[in-house]
């Protein structure tokens, strides 16, 4: 779907080729590359019962996966520094790089947090500080920052009401 941001009329609906178009094209959680001009994202399978990792063009309707990943590697949120780094959090709660050309995922620490839920996480541009909006049936629901080189999350502000959050987004300078 695009929509003018000026009225919020319908300016087109495209559909993808194919059976599965809509969920083909679906990104639970992704981020753009500056470094390489592309969309990264973890997606799901056809049959919605397995995440892909792979790059996104919207303006094609297309997708490409780069590895199919097993449960022990299921990404809830997923941000990208300036300098191209993907990161993500696990739904084990696993702070990891991932890797852009074969999607190999590298532990760098716990986060401290066992999310569950919906989540979104970004990285400022201008400070390389990563934010993520965690939700948790465990821990605090709230805003946590992730220290890069160890993963560890610390809390910064807790959601009121329990809340999730996608899409979490910080403008470039």
């Amino acid at each position: 779907y695009e929509y003018s941001i000026q009225y919020w009329d319908l300016l087109q609906h495209r559909h993808g080729d194919g059976d599965n178009a809509v969920t083909r094209l679906m990104s639970a959680c992704g981020g753009y590359d500056q470094a390489t001009g592309q969309y990264f994202a973890i997606m799901y399978t056809d049959d919605m019962k397995a995440q892909v990792f792979g790059t996104l063009d919207y303006s094609k309707n297309t997708r490409k996966i780069i590895k199919q990943l097993d449960e022990s590697e299921n990404v809830l949120a997923m941000a990208i520094s300036q300098a191209g780094v993907i990161y993500g959090v696990r739904a084990d709660g696993m702070f990891v790089q991932i890797d852009k050309t074969s999607g190999k995922m590298t532990v760098v620490g716990d986060t401290g947090v066992k999310p569950m839920y919906m989540q979104s996480a970004a990285i400022d541009p201008r400070t390389d500080r990563m934010f993520w909006a965690a939700c948790s049936a465990e821990d605090p629901v709230g805003l946590y920052e992730i220290d890069l080189p160890t993963g560890k999350a610390t809390l910064i502000g807790k959601f009121a009401n329990r809340e999730e959050f996608v899409g979490l987004y910080i403008p470039a300078p």
